[in-house]
């Protein structure tokens, strides 16, 4: 269960947590509005779907998952120490997961460049390094447009080719962030606990 956050008594942005409390957390890269504006005009045409709201638009570089306090701020540094230049994206096409059977997310995928790959390497031996168990699935970037729940695939199958041949970029992005993610009825609310640029390295 996700423990209530509270604010730092500094007046630092993020959140802090009471001792024995938990925070829910991923690593993720935000789309430059205008692919968020791209993106988020295919959220319809499903109906009965939960779309995501435009302004939770991301790509997840690493899902963390319950973390306390002393994880919580050992991440958060360790992530400083990563070294990457600004990462392009190109956005293509449309699918849903799983690939066969009642589908379960909508999502429009990115191109794997090496750049990105390496970012999500760098990410995930921190993770390890920080303490967190290894990531045994694929990475398989894309961003979720809409999650479903026992709708038929038939309703989906439309959707998937009007939308079959969307691209967008490229796009360059030039940080990554460091989110909270707090779970609710009303869904999930997002706050980023700490944001880590992407730079052109500097030839020795």
């Amino acid at each position: 269960m996700v423990g209530q956050p509270v604010r730092q008594e500094t007046g630092a942005d993020g959140l802090a947590l009471v001792p024995g409390e938990t925070i829910r957390l991923f690593t993720a890269i935000d789309l430059p509005e205008e692919a968020k504006r791209a993106v988020s005009r295919l959220c319809r045409g499903v109906p009965g779907v939960r779309w995501v709201n435009p302004d939770q638009l991301h790509l997840t570089l690493r899902f963390i998952g319950e973390v306390d306090r002393r994880l919580f701020e050992r991440i958060k540094v360790n992530l400083a120490d990563i070294v990457s230049p600004p990462v392009t994206l190109t956005l293509q096409s449309v699918g849903s997961f799983p690939v066969s059977g009642p589908p379960r997310v909508l999502w429009v995928g990115i191109e794997r460049t090496e750049a990105l790959v390496s970012l999500h390497t760098q990410v995930e031996q921190v993770m390890v390094a920080s303490g967190c168990d290894a990531e045994t699935r694929r990475f398989s970037p894309h961003i979720t447009l809409a999650r479903l729940k026992d709708i038929p695939r038939s309703l989906v199958v439309p959707y998937l080719a009007e939308h079959a041949s969307f691209i967008e970029g490229p796009v360059e992005v030039r940080e990554f962030l460091l989110y909270s993610s707090l779970l609710s009825r009303q869904g999930s609310r997002h706050t980023v606990e700490a944001s880590y640029p992407l730079a052109a390295v500097e030839a020795p």
